[in-house]
Order: structure tokens, then sequence, then C-alpha cells
């Protein structure tokens, strides 16, 4: 795996799939796959049947919902 991280983008930007991403955001990957499915959450590359998402894009996706308020709408 880690020649094809490296190859994808290096180490600092690795690739995750679906669970790792999950567990990353502290989410089931049943919630991610409904993100995936109605839009909204973080881009995903299709890698044949396998879904991929770039780290740093999960990071940037989560830092864009971040609110100050519960009255807030996060951006989509």
């Amino acid at each position: 795996m880690r020649e094809a991280t490296a190859a994808l983008g290096g180490a600092e930007d690795c690739y995750l799939d679906t669970l790792e991403t999950a567990r990353l955001l502290n989410v089931s990957e049943r919630h991610l796959r409904n993100l995936r499915v109605r839009g909204g959450g973080p881009q995903f590359v299709r890698v044949g049947r396998a879904i991929r998402y770039r780290k740093s894009g999960v990071f940037e996706w989560a830092e864009n919902r971040c609110l100050v308020s519960t009255s807030e709408r996060a951006a989509a």
C-alpha cells in the first residue's frame, strides 16, 4: 500500500478507503456512504470498484464545515 500511496500523491497526502475515512471522521461507514450517494460529503476517487478519499481533501471538507453556532448551516 505504501508504494501505491507514494504513486498516488505521496505519504503526506495518501488515499484512504471508506473504513479509514469513516474512522478518521468518527462516523460510520454507512453515514459516509450516504453522504457519497446524496452528495455533500468529501470528494472521492473511484478506482475500479474501489472508493478512495484523498486525506487532505477529507481534512479540507471537515474544515469547511466548521460552525460557530448551531443556528448556522454548514457549507455543502
